[in-house]
């Protein structure tokens, strides 16, 4: 009896800190052409930990960029139903979309200046999320990295040692 009041305050910990499975449906634009992508939850869980450690943008205003992105050939979109609550610089928000353009294109060793946010105080933007959490997005919304330019100049420590310790073995 104990053992399942434990793993259900455990599964409630999980599900309060980051969408729910089941909540998100992706859309990924690769060069163009729009999928959705399936199983969704683990890109959602990996902009969930990029946006837990980054900080606000310097961007003054984020609902005019919103548009912008879907312009640009490669983006991720992801909606919530219901709406995700996230922890935002210490607040809990209410998210219904994430939109963002990785470093996937020409200018791709430029960093991307932002995650966009739309919630319920409007468009937020969100900047300085670890090189890591980046490769992981891109890798997880499959991006084919032989047809890609380089992806950003940013180091990611944890995985060049995971790739040196895989090529010795």
């Amino acid at each position: 009896m104990r053992f399942i009041a434990t793993a259900i305050a455990v599964a409630a910990a999980v599900g309060a800190n980051g969408p729910a499975a089941g909540d998100a449906v992706i859309d990924v634009s690769r060069d163009g052409v729009v999928e959705n992508l399936s199983p969704p939850q683990p890109l959602a869980d990996a902009i969930h930990q990029a946006l837990l450690t980054s900080t606000r943008s310097s961007q003054d205003a984020p609902a005019q960029h919103w548009y912008a992105v879907f312009s640009e050939p490669n983006w991720v979109y992801a909606r919530f139903a219901p709406a995700a609550r996230i922890d935002i610089d210490g607040r809990r928000r209410v998210v219904t979309e994430i939109l963002m353009s990785p470093p996937t294109t020409e200018r791709g060793r430029k960093w991307p200046y932002y995650i966009l946010l739309r919630t319920d105080v409007g468009v937020l933007s969100r900047a300085k999320w670890s090189a890591c959490q980046m490769h992981a997005i891109v890798a997880l919304a499959r991006f084919d990295p032989s047809t890609q330019v380089p992806i950003y100049d940013t180091y990611c420590a944890a995985e060049r040692r995971f790739e040196d310790n895989a090529s010795t073995r």
